[in-house]
């Protein structure tokens, strides 16, 4: 967990997720038994940080006001999930077989990852284009119609996110 601390977090823990998707989907292809216990060893040892690193986004991205709130929400969704999944799995596993569950589920959880971070990335180029935006208009409105140029930019990065001006800050995410 301590090389994980420098990583960017968004990124490695959706990096988990589809990692641990990986990890399933051999379980379809009826590879040898020696293939599916590697690949499952793999994906807990993939899967192991990420319920650290999911709490810490929860702790790092939420206000301190709405912290016990969101969280709770988190747990109340986690705890419903392990049974709901079950419900859910058992009759699947009934119809179509085991190895093409689990193979279903690693695709599927390839797929959330990936809309997951195009997600995240759609959202990061749309809060950075209207700061940025926004700060050029103003600049070009105070000074007749010329650019604000590199200044108006940094205002706007720093409207944006504070933390993409202040490089090497400890905790930076």
């Amino acid at each position: 967990m301590g090389t994980l601390r420098r990583l960017p977090l968004w990124p490695v823990t959706l990096g988990i997720v589809a990692g641990w998707g990986l990890a399933l989907v051999p379980f379809g292809l009826r590879v040898p038994t020696s293939v599916s216990v590697t690949c499952f060893t793999v994906g807990g040892v993939i899967y192991g940080p990420f319920t650290a690193l999911s709490f810490t986004l929860f702790q790092d991205r939420t206000p301190a006001a709405w912290l016990t709130t969101v969280l709770a929400a988190r747990s109340a969704a986690l705890l419903t999930a392990a049974p709901t999944g079950a419900a859910l799995g058992g009759p699947l596993t009934a119809a179509i077989g085991p190895r093409q569950v689990l193979a279903a589920s690693g695709i599927a959880t390839i797929a959330l990852a990936l809309v997951a971070a195009a997600i995240r990335a759609r959202g990061k180029s749309r809060a950075l284009a209207r700061p940025v935006a926004r700060a050029t208009r103003d600049a070009g409105s105070r000074s007749g119609g010329r650019s604000g140029g590199l200044r108006s930019l940094s205002t706007a990065l720093r409207v944006a996110d504070p933390r993409l001006l202040d490089h090497g800050r400890p905790g930076d995410r």
